[in-house]
């Protein structure tokens, strides 16, 4: 118990102390392999954090949450089938864990694409606790795979309604209304809201420096041009294709027709600057961000 008072005070070296203490007296506590587990968890201490998990497995193999926080750990490193397996474990033992399907809802979305699979658990947390926030997050990050955009905006909104103060759900928000708003001066309001609340967070910094450049009317173009090559696998060869025909065209015909060489040196002039701007545009902004005449 002492323990437990200690994580919820973020008091982890000390937490881990008094568990050691309990182990030394009853080393075949499962609570106490559980606990454990969680501390070095939440440390990120992942390898040592397995071996307390499968312990408290062995001990007391229908552990539910020993089961689904196993889960995110292997999650967090990256072994995905063995993950889901784990998740579906702590289903089969308790099926109204809310948690449990929030967590494996959050997995099928990232590792298995799966949004239809991931939006029925996400519901199911929804018909567990209505006002769960983090899941309405997470139905809008579900929607927004769809392209269900309106649906998707809802669901953050209502997330946003019911914890207002939330950073994860301010930074989802804020990368729905950059990428599929095309809004970057709306989702920039919640990027800051976002790196007040976790100063320390590098992913709500990286954003907020990158909705400050959007935001900028000379970064529009590359903006434009970057999303298209994320957002369209064929962009890249169009674009060379299309390139290679203005500029080369004029310059074949000025060949034999002097009349085209202006129009020759004015189509290579425009792409000669359009690749000094691709290539230059990131690190001016860095730069002016980094010396404060961009805030």
């Amino acid at each position: 118990m002492k323990a437990e008072y200690a994580i919820t005070l973020h008091k982890y070296e000390l937490a881990l102390e008094l568990v050691q203490m309990a182990l030394s007296q009853i080393p075949e506590s499962s609570v106490a392999h559980y606990t454990m587990a969680r501390i070095l968890l939440l440390q990120r201490r992942f390898e040592a954090a397995e071996v307390a998990f499968v312990e408290t497995l062995r001990l007391d193999p229908n552990n539910d949450l020993a089961h689904m926080l196993y889960a995110t750990l292997l999650q967090e490193l990256k072994r995905a089938s063995q993950a889901e397996q784990e998740y579906k474990i702590a289903l089969e033992l308790n099926p109204q864990s809310a948690d449990a399907h929030f967590y494996y809802s959050q997995f099928l979305l990232m590792f298995r694409n799966a949004p239809s699979t991931a939006k029925i658990h996400c519901l199911k947390v929804l018909t567990l606790e209505p006002m769960n926030a983090a899941a309405y997050a997470v139905l809008g990050q579900i929607a927004t795979r769809e392209d269900e955009i309106p649906e998707a905006e809802a669901a953050y909104l209502k997330a946003l309604s019911l914890d207002p103060e939330n950073p994860t759900i301010h930074n989802s928000y804020g990368v729905f209304l950059c990428d599929k708003k095309r809004n970057p001066k709306s989702a920039l309001a919640h990027f800051r809201i976002a790196l007040m609340k976790d100063p320390k967070d590098e992913g709500y910094k990286h954003n907020l420096l990158l909705a400050l450049k959007v935001s900028h009317s000379f970064y529009w173009l590359f903006w434009r041009f970057a999303s298209l090559r994320h957002y369209n696998k064929g962009f890249t060869l169009f674009f060379i294709l299309t390139t290679i025909i203005l500029v080369r065209t004029p310059w074949f015909l000025a060949q034999n027709d002097r009349v085209w060489l202006p129009i020759a040196v004015v189509s290579i002039s425009i792409f000669i600057l359009f690749m000094l701007y691709i290539f230059t545009i990131n690190p001016l902004l860095d730069l002016c961000l980094k010396k404060g005449w961009i805030r």
